[in-house]
């Protein structure tokens, strides 16, 4: 049983944490850009295929090695290898992947503290008669507003620590339970609000209709990298969850990963009418959200609600995945006598807020301290890629040679309950899954000096 916490209420609760876990920012921001600029309906499928060989493999063997251990990642994948008649230096996989989460939080609070603002800017009025121009010019003025920042960014952290703080049943099962389906709403008000416009026809003919000849090799890589980062692989968020589950993981990680491409396709249906409405590209990169979507919202009739669902359903969704990304870092320090959860989330949330100060605060200096690697980018952009495209895949390489060599078959029986799916799945996490993780690590890092 996993220390710290009372196990979820059912086992739908365990699969309900899963998905507030995984739907968070990749389905809500990243797919519907990446879906525009690589292709469509192509890419849908390729992303569909990566899911197949990289990112459910790896996900039921993070959720095994949480199974088998018992407790959260630091201390159950050594104690595990331990158990087994292993070196206990594997435990320093659950270490790198719970403190990749938490150097990785920060960026979450940050965009979320932009989702957040970005509401009320909406209702405002702030998003009418917006050109890019003058989109730009929103948007840098929030980011060169610190005390701005800085409020939205401590009341983000802030909300997820309380949650955090609370035994998983009462506090991210709760949240998940009732959280989840209101971003079902908001994404389903948002689709159903343009049913009636030209828009819709075309985003379904985009997003379900394939152009194989927008298909490229960068195509390829960002579907591999997409299926990893979707999912809250690599931060031992899995591992944590994994401890729950006592009627095998299969389950629990095949709904997870069929739910969260329901929601990154009712997000790609909720957000390319809106832009093909204004005649504007779906390939408008990552500033898509908060630089592009207002411009659309602002020149469309009853845009100003629609640009309050889009940015409350971002908040929520990158809200749900924080809590779930401070639950690994949280149990595992709760699982001391002297510290109980309130402590630990407290600890943990007062640690990323410190972290993120600076990235934050440098966003709108002059230069915004720009680094001398990956071209001389800001600490906001040095921080989510070095972790995102290169400690996280490390500790995915860990983890999936970790289970699929080392991890004892009779774990494997076990935790997986079903016995024809576990060759498939070893080949996958054996052969498959590593390859696509070096590649994801040395095509997408870019860290290069000059």
């Amino acid at each position: 049983m996993a220390t710290g916490f009372t196990r979820p209420a059912s086992g739908r609760g365990v699969t309900l944490l899963l998905v507030g876990a995984t739907v968070g920012l990749g389905n809500i921001w990243r797919f519907p850009w990446l879906v525009g600029e690589y292709g469509g309906g192509a890419f849908l499928l390729l992303y569909l295929l990566c899911l197949a060989g990289l990112g459910l493999p790896l996900m039921i063997a993070e959720l095994v090695i949480g199974e088998r251990a018992g407790v959260a990642a630091p201390r159950g994948l050594g104690r595990l290898a331990i158990r087994e008649g292993h070196s206990p230096a594997w435990g320093a996989i659950g270490v790198a992947s719970v403190a990749a989460g938490v150097v990785l939080l920060p960026v979450y609070g940050i965009v979320g503290g932009w989702s957040l603002a970005y509401i009320f800017r909406a209702a405002g009025g702030s998003f009418e008669g917006l050109d890019a121009l003058a989109a730009a010019r929103l948007f840098r003025a929030l980011v060169h507003d610190g005390e701005a920042l800085l409020g939205w960014y401590t009341l983000f952290i802030g909300a997820a620590v309380l949650v955090a703080g609370r035994d998983v049943r009462y506090g991210i099962e709760v949240a998940a339970r009732w959280f989840v389906p209101l971003l079902a709403v908001l994404l389903g008000a948002l689709v159903a609000v343009q049913w009636d416009s030209p828009g819709l026809p075309a985003a379904l003919a985009f997003l379900f209709v394939p152009d194989w000849g927008a298909v490229t090799v960068e195509a390829v890589l960002a579907a591999l990298g997409h299926a990893f980062f979707t999912l809250s692989l690599g931060a031992g968020v899995m591992i944590a969850f994994g401890a729950y589950c006592r009627g095998g993981v299969i389950v629990p990680a095949v709904a997870t990963v069929v739910m969260d491409t329901l929601f990154a396709v009712l997000a790609g249906l909720a957000v390319l009418p809106a832009l093909f409405n204004g005649g504007l590209s779906a390939s408008g990169g990552a500033g898509l959200a908060f630089q592009t979507l207002p411009v659309v919202f602002g020149g469309m009739s009853g845009g100003d609600y629609l640009g309050v669902l889009f940015f409350a359903a971002l908040s929520l969704a990158a809200w749900t995945s924080t809590c779930a990304l401070m639950e690994p870092a949280v149990a595992w320090l709760s699982a001391s006598p002297r510290r109980d959860r309130p402590m630990a989330a407290a600890m943990v949330g007062v640690v990323v807020w410190i972290l993120g100060l600076v990235p934050l605060l440098t966003l709108g200096m002059p230069g915004r301290w720009q680094l001398p690697v990956a071209g001389g980018m800001g600490l906001f952009d040095a921080l989510n890629r070095g972790v995102a495209v290169v400690v996280l895949p490390l500790v995915g390489l860990g983890v999936a040679l970790y289970a699929g060599w080392v991890l004892s078959p009779e774990s494997v029986r076990i935790a997986l309950r079903r016995g024809a799916a576990a060759p498939v799945w070893r080949f996958l996490v054996r052969f498959v899954a590593p390859a696509a993780l070096v590649v994801i690590g040395v095509e997408a890092s870019g860290l290069r000096v000059g």
